[in-house]
């Protein structure tokens, strides 16, 4: 069985227009499914493989597991199965170049644009690691980059290629029929050994890809594949200032680190890596420290500069009283969403500030670990708190602070124009609402990088603005839906979903949870349909919050009801109502979900409940801390907890 195919050729329902590319295991076809007449691109892979059946029955089922991968820069799968002996996987089609072409046409790339395809393809690898799948074969061929399509003329790459992936408790390097998984001028020591493979493996490749965007060539050039496999066993990472020495000296050792041979001496993740590279190639400035080199292309467009930002300044009178903003800080894999935090301390004590402080609880024993007083935000901080790809962040009146997730020191201020009214975090921007004028809103996308941001209007007062289900979600107050495309940023559709006084909206499982907390009901809408598909009884004064998990099993919609401090899960999908959890002696402030625990802040303590047994694990807040919101580190040591400013019930 070959993998060459004919035009107009038909495999598994999708009709061949043309060959894309071909590598030693697979072929790529631009194709038309049939049924759905969508352009996609089918991969083919070669008879060795498909006549393998281990292999076979792996591809197949890590293939539905990552399609269960949302991340904007990973290339949505579609179907994966077999059609007359021919394996196959159908994925979205991008226009785009590949990194490799683009190294070659262009040669090595300035260090800003480097690193920001690094870091999109690095939230992609830790997307894919937290469902448990290790990519194998990171190379530049393997990650696509749409040049200029990210609205503010920045790229967007996209990992493909993930057939090779694996279990990461799997330990053989090699496959039954002998194929070393990977591609040698990236692969990993542990790949050649056979002593096993985790997300540090796919680093080891990340690294050696970034050594190349910055030098235009391999780590390990050699005049045969056995040397270049001693290479990665044996020899030292190569330095990338003895081939550009413009470049800053600190780059080295980032690369060294994520070219350990062994992988306890590399970074804990691959956003780590890209962190450090990017603190290394940048100055505090954000700006490149040197000059690109004579290597460089002169006309590659990078992305923009990072300014400069400065904390803001002591604020001598508190902020206006706000009422009805909504957060939902999103985090790479795992959606941590909140949902009207500060609609309920408006309910407890009508607004009011207070003293900013952060407090570090063990997650385990509920121990204070540390205690943060902010003077420089003292009466200015809403509060509002949660984790993204290793930093801790807070929301401000006028400001998004970052935090070390561990320290809790301040990493950057990144200032706000104007007023707000919701906010979102997904597909690696910082998403707000700004009212603009009457019957308008105001979408601002906000690199959590750079500070920079590009915005669009679209039409509608602001209801709740959230992330979710491949797309950004406006709600209006008057029940218009609007999806945007985080890409393009462009309106792809409108909704009048019928929600009479809608306050929240929760994207889970296909469906939209628009909360009608005014009138007491909760909706299930299904944009496919348009239609609203059930209603439930909302608990007067309740909320509704999505929590989001990388465990697909824990994934809920939770209707709080800060009055009677219970929670009640629903399915996302079926819209069947669990049971209601009683949590805490005062009312419920946050909630949040991380790996399999679901944490509760109820001002005078925090509330670990272990899903799906519902045990709980009760953590007395000190003394003058009032909790508002939660924030939960992933590696599940430590528990942020935010002083929501307002008085305690007692």
């Amino acid at each position: 069985m070959s993998t060459s195919l004919e035009t107009g050729g038909v495999v598994g329902g999708y009709r061949i227009e043309s060959l894309l590319g071909r590598g030693g295991m697979a072929a790529v076809y631009l194709a038309e499914d049939s049924r759905l007449k969508r352009k996609v691109a089918l991969k083919i892979l070669s008879p060795e493989l498909a006549a393998d059946d281990a292999f076979r029955r792996r591809f197949v089922d890590e293939s539905e597991q990552l399609a269960a991968v949302d991340h904007p820069n990973i290339i949505p799968v579609y179907e994966a199965g077999q059609d007359e002996g021919h394996l196959f996987i159908a994925m979205r089609y991008v226009d785009s170049t590949d990194l490799k072409e683009l190294i070659a046409s262009e040669g090595p790339l300035l260090p800003e644009r480097a690193i920001s395809i690094v870091a999109q393809v690095a939230g992609a690898l830790d997307a894919a690691h937290a469902k448990g799948l290790v990519h194998r074969d990171v190379k530049p061929a393997n990650v696509l980059v749409a040049v200029g399509s990210g609205g503010d003329g920045s790229d967007h790459a996209y990992l493909s290629d993930f057939g090779l992936t694996k279990r990461t408790q799997e330990t053989s390097g090699l496959t039954k029929t002998g194929f070393l998984m990977g591609t040698i001028d990236y692969v990993a020591p542990e790949q050649i050994s056979g002593s096993g493979v985790d997300g540090r493996t796919d680093q080891y490749a990340l690294a050696c890809v970034l050594f190349q965007c910055l030098t235009g060539r391999t780590p390990y050039p050699r005049d045969d594949d056995a040397a270049v496999l001693y290479s990665h066993l044996s020899e030292p990472p190569p330095s990338v200032t003895g081939t550009d020495p413009g470049l800053p000296p600190t780059i080295d050792a980032v690369l060294a680190r994520g070219m350990a041979k062994e992988r306890d001496d590399r970074y804990a993740s691959c956003l780590e890596f890209a962190r450090a590279a990017r603190n290394a190639l940048l100055s505090p400035s954000g700006e490149a420290t040197v000059e690109p080199s004579a290597a460089a292309t002169p006309d590659v467009p990078s992305a923009p500069s990072r300014p400069v930002i400065a904390a803001p300044a002591l604020v001598e009178e508190p902020p206006p009283k706000r009422h009805g903003r909504r957060v939902a800080l999103v985090v790479g894999a795992m959606v941590l969403a909140l949902a009207a935090v500060a609609s309920v301390l408006a309910l407890l004590s009508g607004g009011g500030g207070g003293r900013t402080t952060l407090v570090a609880l063990d997650a385990n024993d509920g121990s204070t670990v540390s205690t943060l007083h902010d003077e420089a935000f003292s009466e200015h901080l809403w509060g509002i708190l949660s984790i993204e790809d290793g930093d801790l962040w807070q929301a401000t009146e006028d400001s998004l602070v970052r935090r070390d997730e561990k320290t809790g020191e301040i990493l950057d201020t990144f200032p706000i124009e104007g007023t707000w009214e919701s906010m979102t975090g997904g597909f690696g921007y910082v998403w707000i609402a700004h009212p603009f004028a009457p019957g308008e809103t105001e979408i601002e996308r906000m690199s959590p990088l750079s500070g920079n941001s590009k915005t669009i209007k679209v039409d509608g007062d602001p209801a709740d603005l959230r992330a979710g289900n491949g797309s950004i979600w406006f709600l209006a107050e008057d029940g218009t839906l609007s999806k945007i495309d985080p890409v393009s940023m462009n309106v792809v559709d409108t909704y009048d979903t019928g929600a009479v006084t809608p306050g929240t909206a929760v994207p889970l499982a296909g469906f939209i949870w628009i909360c009608e907390c005014e009138v007491g009901r909760v909706a299930q809408f299904d944009p496919r349909t348009g239609e609203i598909v059930k209603e439930l009884d909302l608990p007067e004064h309740g909320f509704v919050i999505g929590v989001d998990t990388t465990d697909p099993q824990n994934e809920r919609v939770w209707l709080l009801d800060p009055e009677a401090n219970t929670l009640t899960p629903i399915d996302p999908v079926t819209g069947e109502v669990g049971r209601a959890v009683g949590v805490g002696g005062a009312a419920i402030t946050d909630a949040k979900v991380v790996g399999d625990s679901l944490w509760v802040a109820s001002q005078t303590e925090v509330t670990r409940i272990d899903l799906p047994s519902l045990d709980q694990h009760v953590f007395p807040v000190p003394d003058g801390v009032s909790a508002g919101s939660v924030a939960p580190t992933p590696d599940g040591s430590i528990v942020w907890v935010a002083n929501c400013g307002c008085p305690i019930e007692q």
